[in-house]
């Protein structure tokens, strides 16, 4: 009813200053007017919602702890939401975090097996160069004793030849040679 009352009166005034306007209009310019008119009814407007804004609080005074109850369950639900996201959240990061160390775990333990197989590797490899190494000695060595009984061999048949030389030489002189192709036959017989 308050209400009414004042937007009345709100009326009655705008009333009034717009016939006080319209005679200053016949005087100023349009422009002045437009401006004075947008003025006024802005200022009832203002003057309106204020008076209104009044009235609501005077009567939510008697409710205003209702009013306060309803706000605190409001953020308390909203408290409670955001809670449930980070809770949602955290259990992402946890599960993730638990991913990461079970990847880790398999990384780690694949990468043992490497080195284990490296290891291995590396001693097979240094076994079979061993073994190469011996058999390289053993050869060298056999090559060696080879060429050393070649050339002990090549030796006596050399003093053989030498010697046969020698008895052809004295034969000769002693005048009993015997023909060449039989004596070729006899020095290869001898060796």
């Amino acid at each position: 009813m308050m209400c009414s009352y004042w937007i009345g009166t709100i009326v009655m005034r705008a009333r009034a200053r717009i016939r006080v306007q319209e005679s200053d209009e016949e005087n100023g310019s349009d422009e002045l007017k437009e401006k004075e008119r947008t003025n006024v009814i802005s200022k009832i407007i203002r003057r309106f919602v204020l008076q209104s804004s009044k009235e609501k609080l005077e009567d939510n005074e008697g409710g205003s702890d209702d009013v306060i109850k309803r706000l605190i369950d409001n953020l308390a639900s909203k408290l409670y939401k955001k809670l449930d996201t980070i809770k949602e959240k955290v259990s992402v990061v946890e599960q993730s975090v638990t991913n990461v160390h079970s990847e880790e775990d398999k990384i780690l333990k694949t990468q043992s097996q490497q080195m284990t197989l490296v290891n291995t590797q590396i001693t097979l490899s240094e076994q079979m160069l061993s073994k190469i190494q011996v058999l390289a000695d053993d050869t060298k060595t056999t090559i060696e004793k080879s060429m050393k009984d070649l050339e002990e061999t090549i030796s006596q048949a050399e003093a053989k030849y030498m010697l046969m030389e020698d008895e052809k030489e004295k034969r000769r002189q002693e005048g009993m040679e015997e023909p060449k192709e039989k004596s070729g036959e006899a020095a290869h017989s001898r060796l």
